[in-house]
C-alpha cells in the first residue's frame, strides 16, 4: 500500500509579491489584519500576519504513516465430501485478502488420523505470506475447484462441508463452518460462532487428525450429501 494521501489537494496559493501602493495581494489574506498601509505607501504587518504568512509558505511535514503489520499466524482450509477430504494452504494477497493455494492435499474419507494430521501440517507449512494480486480471480477459483476436484463451485457447495484452521502463537486453532449454500445472505462457508477449538501447534499428528475429525463434526449444513 502507498503512502496516505493528504485530505485536501496542495494548491499554491496566489503569489504574493509585497504589499506596495500598486501592488496587489492574495485574497486569502484579510486587509484589516494583514495589512496597514503607513508612511510612503509602505506595509507594516501585524505579528498576526507574520505567523500566518509564516505559517502559510513554510513546508509542511507529510509523515508516512507506518503500515501496520498483518494478522500473525498461517492458514489453511479443509473439506470433508462424501468420498474423500481435501486439506489445501492458503496465500495473503496485498490487501491482505486470503485465497486458496497449493498444495491441494486429498485424503480418503476414512484415512487414519496420522495422515489427516500430517497433510495439516503439511498445508499449513505451506503458506504463503505474500502472493501479487491475480489478474482475473476467475482463474483463482477455477484453479481452486479443480484442486479439491469438484465440477463446479456449485457442486462443490452442494456436496461438502468445510472448516478452516490457523497457527499462532503456539496454538493450533480449528474453526468449524455452516454451508449455507449458492443463494441468500448466509451463503458460502460461514464460521459458526463460538465453535472453534484448538490445541497445541506442536500436537503429534495423530492428534491433529482427530482434531480435524472433530471439527467436521461441528460442522453444519442445509445439504443432505455432505
Amino acid at each position: 500500500m502507498g503512502s496516505p494521501h493528504n485530505q485536501f489537494s496542495r494548491r499554491q496559493p496566489p503569489s504574493i509579491r509585497g504589499f506596495g501602493r500598486d501592488e496587489s495581494f492574495s485574497p486569502l489574506l484579510s486587509t484589516s489584519d494583514a495589512v496597514r498601509r503607513e508612511k510612503k505607501g509602505g506595509i507594516r504587518h501585524s505579528r498576526t500576519q507574520m505567523s500566518f504568512l509564516k505559517n502559510l509558505f513554510q513546508p509542511k511535514s507529510n509523515p508516512v504513516t507506518a503500515r501496520k503489520d498483518p494478522p500473525p499466524g498461517k492458514f489453511a482450509s479443509a473439506y470433508r465430501f462424501p468420498d474423500r477430504m481435501v486439506v489445501h494452504s492458503q496465500g495473503r494477497l496485498p490487501g491482505w485478502t486470503l485465497v486458496a493455494c497449493e498444495p491441494y492435499l486429498t485424503l480418503p474419507r476414512d484415512a487414519v488420523a496420522e495422515d489427516i494430521g500430517r497433510a495439516v501440517q503439511s498445508a499449513l507449512a505451506g503458506f504463503r505470506a505474500e502472493m501479487p494480486d491475480p489478474d482475473d480471480f476467475r482463474q483463482v477459483t477455477a484453479a481452486f475447484v479443480r484442486g479439491v476436484g469438484a465440477r463446479s463451485h456449485k457442486q462443490l457447495q452442494e456436496s461438502s462441508i468445510s472448516c478452516s484452521i490457523s497457527e499462532r502463537d503456539g496454538r493450533l486453532e480449528l474453526h468449524p463452518c455452516h454451508n449455507g449454500g449458492t443463494r441468500g445472505d448466509a451463503k458460502g462457508f460461514q464460521p459458526i460462532s463460538g465453535a472453534q477449538f484448538s490445541l497445541a501447534a506442536n500436537s503429534a499428528p495423530g492428534e491433529i487428525g482427530t482434531a480435524l475429525i472433530r471439527c467436521f463434526a461441528l460442522c453444519t449444513t442445509i445439504y443432505d450429501s455432505a
